[in-house]
């Protein structure tokens, strides 16, 4: 048994690392466990652009916005399928997030806040990321990080995985269980724990179970096992919005017998022209390849029975065609 923490937080990525910042900052002592054998998550896969509304970057650039018409463009690019409850919290939050970010010193590229081309783009610019995408964020994030590790505020545990929440006489979560790098289990206590380590994208049987309707694999952080909902749904959490997936157009494997192998090929409009044709299965066009939309051409994909297109070219397409990234 150890003593006790103020705040326990699994996972130190684009969540975790901050609510570490925070807690600690305020005078919590807070243990943070990571399975992989550094910080930053998904940072490290994720393209790191980020939206908000009123932000000081907006301001500069002259833009007039406001939370409330971010929430009502993102219903409308989401078709209405957004939790309103979460959707207020991350949206009203987003602004004083992305100025928190700038204060530590994370640069937007230049020209930015743009409306984005990866999905259906907002109707006012909100979006801006960094030079290294991911990675930008982590930057900015990792010397406070490293400070309060350094000044014994946060006792930062890499290489252990977590396996299950604890609980006290009453039911409440009382606190965690872990594999240590040895192998060995070990138990902490503390006042708050925070769930904070990811999805479930690396764990094909959790994702046959949660997201059944699409069998596809990710190419994402191998440590996207799941391990937080899994341990809160044995505590009798239940999960939804497995059903809210939008792919990307498009994704292969580099080894076919490797589902996380993936990469991306960026078959959007917005930012290179088409000259191939999209077909399916049966050989067959099912989409119009330069619709003003990727809503629509993802929306597309995914209609079809194995969610596979093939990309028909010829030998002077080859030659003359810009090059798919």
């Amino acid at each position: 048994m150890s003593d006790n923490y103020d705040v326990i937080i699994i996972g130190a990525g684009s969540t975790g690392m901050p609510a570490g910042i925070f807690a600690a900052e305020r005078g919590a002592r807070v243990l943070q466990i990571e399975a992989d054998k550094r910080i930053g998550g998904t940072l490290y896969w994720s393209s790191g652009q980020m939206s908000a509304a009123g932000t000081r970057l907006q301001e500069a650039a002259g833009i007039n916005d406001s939370a409330e018409e971010h929430y009502e463009d993102a219903m409308r690019i989401c078709n209405g399928t957004m939790d309103p409850a979460l959707g207020r919290i991350a949206i009203d939050n987003a602004s004083d997030t992305l100025d928190w970010l700038m204060g530590l010193g994370f640069e937007p590229l230049p020209g930015h806040p743009v409306a984005g081309s990866a999905h259906e783009p907002y109707r006012t610019r909100r979006y801006c990321w960094g030079e290294k995408l991911g990675v930008s964020v982590l930057d900015a994030m990792t010397p406070p990080f490293q400070r309060l590790i350094a000044n014994g505020r946060i006792d930062l545990r890499l290489e252990t995985r977590f396996t299950r929440l604890l609980q006290d006489d009453s039911g409440a979560v009382s606190g965690v269980e872990v594999e240590t790098p040895s192998g060995s289990t070990e138990r902490h206590y503390g006042k708050n724990v925070v769930l904070a380590s990811g999805g479930y994208a690396a764990n094909l049987e959790m994702w046959a179970e949660i997201t059944p309707q699409y069998t596809l694999t990710s190419y994402c952080n191998p440590y996207s096992r799941g391990d937080g909902i899994r341990a809160a749904q044995e505590l009798g959490a239940t999960v939804s919005g497995g059903d809210s997936f939008l792919t990307t157009v498009a994704g292969f494997r580099q080894d076919a017998d490797d589902p996380l192998s993936g990469a991306h090929l960026r078959l959007n409009p917005a930012i290179r022209k088409p000259w191939e044709f999209y077909v399916d299965g049966q050989g067959k066009r099912f989409v119009r390849e330069d619709h003003p939309s990727i809503d629509h051409i993802e929306r597309a994909v995914l209609a079809l029975p194995d969610f596979t297109l093939y990309v028909i070219f010829d030998e002077p397409m080859r030659q003359n065609a810009p090059v798919i990234t």
